[in-house]
């Protein structure tokens, strides 16, 4: 299995880089050898792949790279409002599978039935690191301050489809799907009827049902990812 490291700055004329910091200590519990195939992404959509010449200590020497742009990213763009759960590992759970199924953008959301209203960004970007290198996308997922509902409205703008989860919604069809989508989940209890109504308010909103039972909310988003991810 190919493994993917981390480093900020790749370019085609550097065939040696160096580690530091946590990413030091991925590479070395690598444990790769002479001749194994790696990957290095810039976390920007600049990836590479090359074989390993030589290991020291704090830095490795590749051969032959071949350089990709947006390697494993989706041809549109989708990004999540996810109101912050009380428990957090399901929180995290639901953010490493947006990262792996393609998702630019990771809005925390404040809404009136959260039991939980502050949240640990430096933990949820260190796990979306982590998720990133560990499917292989060459794009690191952006993760906001937590935000509430009208704050997030005025971000509407910059999306052309708006994806609520919501029971009395309809059936997702791949039509709907447009360049710059955000998918909406709200927390254990839902949106309340005001939010719901307040997120209708803009054209742009496609209501979406799920089905007929009632999901999670950590697994309401990798529905709507998944759908979305379909090309």
């Amino acid at each position: 299995m190919m493994h993917c490291l981390f480093h900020p700055k790749i370019n085609r004329s550097n065939l040696e880089y160096y580690f530091e910091g946590d990413e030091l200590k991925h590479l070395k519990a690598l444990r790769l050898g002479i001749g194994e195939m790696i990957m290095i992404t810039n976390g920007q959509g600049f990836s590479l792949k090359a074989k390993i010449m030589s290991l020291r200590n704090n830095s490795l020497l590749i051969e032959n790279p071949e350089f990709f742009e947006n390697y494993g990213e989706l041809d549109c763009r989708v990004c999540v409002g996810m109101a912050i759960l009380e428990n957090r590992d399901r929180m995290e759970f639901a953010l490493e599978k947006c990262v792996e199924l393609g998702a630019k953008e990771f809005f925390p959301l404040i809404t009136k039935n959260c039991e939980k209203r502050n949240i640990n960004l430096d933990r949820l970007r260190a796990k979306s690191l982590a998720a990133m290198k560990q499917c292989r996308r060459s794009e690191l997922i952006k993760i906001s301050s937590p935000v509430d509902i009208s704050e997030l409205q005025k971000r509407f703008q910059n999306f052309d489809t708006i994806f609520l989860a919501d029971i009395n919604g309809e059936i997702y069809d791949k039509r709907f799907r447009s360049g710059r989508n955000l998918i909406l989940v709200g927390p254990e209890g839902g949106f309340t009827e005001q939010e719901i109504n307040f997120i209708k308010k803009n054209p742009k909103t496609k209501s979406i049902n799920l089905g007929p039972r009632r999901l999670r909310a950590e697994t309401a988003v990798i529905v709507m990812m998944t759908l979305l991810s379909i090309e």
